[in-house]
């Protein structure tokens, strides 16, 4: 038994020294008043314990078991019982935290877990003892055992190696005999923490030597905390007598042992059925006794053989167990059973099904976290439930934490539930409602509506097919479709298949969207399908005409890079390879730019008209070395010479989209004038219009450029100042109608080079974006890369560094001069031009002069522009002076460039393995091999146009040939 707390014993235990062998207060007789009983089925209880918490602890032997109380003699929250050991009924202690309790088992003191009910080992091990009769601790967690068969105490303290049970065997003292400190028998231990004494109970049955009849001398000896019998006042052995200490009534049997920190020693006497109380801090022990509660009888208020009793200093009550299986409960002056107070549980929390989710079932199982109780109340839970915005049904007395509805929910609809906890008294709030749907069966979504385009229309890529979204009936369900289209209704094989989740697609968004025949019928249907894949049947299948705005890109060049809205000076964008075909292309005017190394390249005027498109074929013409340029007559302008007032900054491209090039003239006044062309070699042009621009831009060089990728030509504008200006396009591609001029800025504000601002356009990375060389006064080119798209550039200056170039102004232009297929840095500087050949690795090679016959009149250049105007000879350089008039500088190239040479080895290569086993042809091709290797161009077509009358009858090998003989031709006329 624990009898009081640690706390209460050191208080008392301090009184006890301050007053010497005199309590500091009068020790009174306790008064008892009946407080009611438990019986809860016992058979044969034997021991009481309480913990520091008030919960009591009941051995019954037959049963083996310990029960649990709380303090309002109701069955323990948790662990009502223990049957983890073999209770023998001959002892129990329970540690003040409740969380150890030490359990008789006869012969083994079993040690359990106060909160899983597990056992963790044996005290000192199993079979440790003889006969365990009594088990008590003392204030410090010693742990008392008294062996009845051997008649000894053995004390264990705290510590040692096992985790579980951490006691060791400390000491014992006791042995059998009548002398003091010597036992005949063991009725009851029990310990007065207050004072550290340990109480042993010995009825002293024995017969004298020589006597015949059985003598009995019940006793009770205390012992201090080491096991040395007490004295009083150093000379009195501190020993009770029933005969003589307890009262006028003998003390025949003793039952239990208590003390109640008031000074005070309950002693119960199972065989006259009462409670003797004894002031234990007297110092006679003939004199100790206070009174007696003697009311005998088996009602409630009345004893029979009690055999143990426990004081709960936390209450103030005694319990007395009495041999015909009951627990008597009294107040001690004046103390009362406490009231159970009870306080409402709290809200559960719902966990399933919860957030408007989904359940798989028409019964399904609601389940939520145990409810939170402060007075440890046994629960039980209600839960409300009924379809979204209909009344609720109410399920009660519901145990655990989870329901099973007990009847079938309507599919596909929404429910709403809550829970509530109830513990016998009080309920509390319902939990917050939760919303689900039930989904116990997947069903297919309905066949989606279409939209548009109508029946029967004609359709593009740029023709969106859209229809209305489909409905599922499960909740929930997220949605795709698959839209088919198939060159008959039954759709067995679909040209199209694409699934999305949008209600709306582009015809020309569609994966295989190329396998669409222009001008066939077909039909298009959508079908839904849902997250588990189930289909709805096939929507309407309607038919449509594919129809398509085609523009069909070829050349005599395989391979050749075809590019939109540019012209020579800057390629624009890049949209394939020839040939090439280009479906839904916009309606309108627009230029294309077709190159491909070894040849110059070509600018073709086109317009597309819609749904019928446009087919362009290109011929490339092969380049040559450009050599010995020459000043040619003066271009004509009308009936005069082709001259501005003062610098003169030409740019040759086809302005209004006729075919035909002009030249657009910067001036030094600000104005651009516009000489329409009126040949096709760039000599003769009209008389100069001024544009309208409603600025001016002194020192003006211009170029063209789609800036804004809309295929209409841009205009930007170098300045005398350092800056550009640009003017966008708000025309037509054939009709350009420039806006107001804006400034182009950097990332640290408006573009500033110094002076003369002579700007050309480039993709220096070939990440398809248009980027920026601007030449300026004191010979510094300033590179722009474009950090943004190539629709809408966002310029960044970055380093770039040129060796051979002076400190004058200089004027820059991009031209693949030597037509390998990169463009090279043509510069014009004092009165000189400068080719800088781009390197693959991205660099310039060192700076070649290029050669110009006789002394170029006008001054220095401020601007150029190169171009092979007429298809002869090379590539010819637009030159724009000092004096305000513009020069061509005519090419006299003979040479075929190697970039050529090497295609066209590579193509005879080509068709001498297509010869491999005709001797006679393939020695042909070697001979023409031979000619190309010596330049001699004429001998080597004439040679081909006599293998092609030989192999004429061979279609697929005559048509390589001829294709090969024409280049030829073409490189022949280009250079005479």
């Amino acid at each position: 038994m624990t009898g009081f707390s640690k706390g209460i014993g050191l208080i008392l235990l301090a009184a006890w020294f301050f007053a010497g062998s005199a309590p500091a207060w009068a020790v009174t007789a306790p008064r008892f008043q009946s407080l009611g009983q438990i019986r809860d089925a016992f058979i044969a209880p034997t021991r009481l314990d309480v913990d520091d918490q008030g919960n009591l602890y009941v051995v019954d032997a037959r049963k083996k078991t310990v029960f649990k109380f709380d303090k309002f003699g109701a069955k323990s929250k948790g662990i009502q019982a223990f049957t983890e050991a073999e209770a023998s009924g001959g002892g129990l202690a329970v540690s003040g935290d409740g969380k150890r309790l030490f359990v008789a088992e006869r012969q083994s003191v079993a040690v359990l877990d106060g909160t899983t009910g597990a056992r963790l080992g044996y005290l000192g091990g199993q079979n440790r003892f003889a006969h365990v009769y009594d088990i008590a601790l003392d204030a410090d967690g010693h742990i008392f055992v008294a062996d009845a068969e051997r008649l000894t105490i053995e004390a264990y303290r705290p510590g040692g190696q096992d985790p579980l049970v951490p006691y060791v065997f400390d000491y014992q003292f006791g042995a059998k005999g009548t002398a003091p400190g010597q036992f005949m028998g063991i009725a009851a231990m029990e310990i007065n923490r207050a004072a550290g004494e340990v109480y042993v109970a010995d009825p002293n049955f024995h017969k004298p030597t020589g006597a015949r009849t059985i003598l009995s001398y019940p006793k009770v000896q205390v012992f201090d905390l080491a096991g040395n019998l007490k004295k009083i006042n150093g000379i009195t052995n501190f020993i009770l007598l029933g005969s003589k200490s307890f009262g006028s009534k003998e003390m025949i049997y003793f039952g239990g042992m208590t003390f109640d920190g008031q000074g005070r020693g309950y002693f119960s006497d199972s065989y006259n059925g009462r409670v003797n109380v004894l002031n234990v801090t007297g110092t006679d022990p003939l004199r100790m006794y206070l009174s007696s509660y003697a009311v005998a009888g088996f009602r409630m208020g009345q004893l029979s053989d009690p055999r143990d009793q426990v004081f709960d200093p936390l209450t103030g009550r005694l319990f007395v167990l009495c041999g015909d299986g009951r627990v008597e409960i009294f107040g001690i002056d004046g103390a009362v059973n406490p009231v159970n107070a009870n306080e409402a549980p709290e809200a559960p929390v719902a966990v399933s099904p919860v957030g408007r989710g989904e359940v798989p079932s028409l019964t399904p199982t609601l389940s939520w976290q145990e409810a939170i109780d402060a007075d440890g109340d046994e629960l039980t839970y209600r839960v409300k439930i009924g379809e979204e915005g209909a009344a609720a049904e109410t399920f009660e007395e519901i145990a655990g934490t989870s329901f099973v509805l007990p009847r079938e929910l309507r599919e596909n609809a929404a429910y709403v539930w809550s829970v509530q906890a109830f513990d016998g008294e009080a309920a509390s709030a319902w939990s917050d409602t939760q919303a689900f749907f039930v989904n116990a069966e997947e069903e297919a979504p309905t066949a989606p509506e279409l939209t548009a385009p109508d029946s029967g229309n004609t359709a593009d890529g740029l023709t969106v097919f859209s229809w209305q979204a489909a409905t599922d009936p499960d909740p929930f369900e997220t949605l795709t479709y698959v839209l088919q289209v198939a060159a008959d209704e039954s759709f067995a094989v679909p040209v199209l298949e694409e699934r999305l989740d949008a209600t709306s697609l582009a015809l020309g968004d569609c994966a295989d969207y190329f396998e669409l025949e222009d001008g066939q019928a077909y039909f298009w249907r959508v079908t839904a399908v849902d997250s588990t894949d189930l289909e709805s049947a096939p929507g309407e299948a309607r038919p449509f005409t594919y129809d398509s705005t085609i523009l069909a890109v070829s050349a005599n060049v395989e391979g050749a890079h075809v590019h939109l809205g540019g012209n020579l000076g800057y390629p624009g964008q890049f949209l394939g390879e020839t040939p090439l075909e280009l479906r839904d292309f916009p309606v309108g005017p627009c230029a294309l730019v077709v190159e491909h190394p070894g040849f110059e390249p070509a600018v073709a005027a086109i317009t597309v008209e819609e749904r019928i498109g446009a087919e362009v074929e290109v011929q490339l013409l092969p380049a040559l070395v450009p050599d010995k340029f020459t000043e040619r007559e003066p271009l004509r302008a009308g009936t005069g010479r082709l001259r501005t007032e003062g610098e003169a900054a030409p740019y040759w491209a086809d302005f209004d989209h006729d075919g035909i090039s002009d030249l657009l003239v910067g001036t030094a006044s600000g104005q651009l004038l516009l000489y329409r062309g009126q040949s096709e070699d760039g000599s003769r042009y009209g008389e100069g219009e001024v544009l309208p621009l409603g600025m001016t831009v002194p020192g003006a060089m211009p170029v063209l450029v789609d800036w804004d990728n809309d295929l209409r030509k841009d205009l930007l504008v170098g300045a005398a100042d350092g800056t550009l200006t640009l003017f966008l396009n708000q025309g037509s591609e054939s009709a350009p109608v420039f806006a107001e001029g804006m400034l182009l800025t950097d990332g640290n504000g408006v573009i500033d080079v110094g002076d003369s601002a002579a700007p050309v356009v480039v993709d220096f990375d070939g990440d398809g974006k248009k980027d920026l060389l601007v030449g300026s006064a004191d010979g510094r080119l300033v590179r722009y890369h474009n950090e943004g798209p190539d629709a809408g550039p966002r310029l960044a200056r970055v380093e770039f560094a040129l060796e051979g170039v002076g400190e004058t102004p200089v004027a820059p232009f991009m031209v693949d001069w030597n037509a390998d297929g990169r463009r090279d840095l043509l510069l014009a500087q004092d009165g000189r031009f400068l080719v800088f050949s781009w390197l693959e690795n991205g660099s310039f090679a060192p700076a070649e002069d290029v050669e110009v016959a006789g002394r170029l009149a006008g001054g220095t250049p401020q601007r150029i522009f190169v171009a092979d105007t007429d298809g002869k000879k090379g590539k010819d350089i637009f030159v724009g002076g000092e004096d305000g008039e513009v020069r061509l500088l005519q090419g006299n190239a003979k040479l075929l460039a190697p970039a050529f040479m090497q295609f066209m080895l590579k193509k005879l290569d080509d068709l001498a393995e297509e010869l491999a086993e005709d001797r006679r042809n393939r020695a042909d091709v070697d001979g023409i091999k031979a000619q190309l290797a010596k330049n001699n161009i004429r001998a080597a077509s004439e040679k081909m146009e006599a293998l092609y009358r030989n192999i004429e009858s061979n279609r697929d090998i005559a048509a390589q040939v001829a294709e090969a003989r024409d280049l030829l031709l073409q490189a022949e006329a280009a250079g005479e």
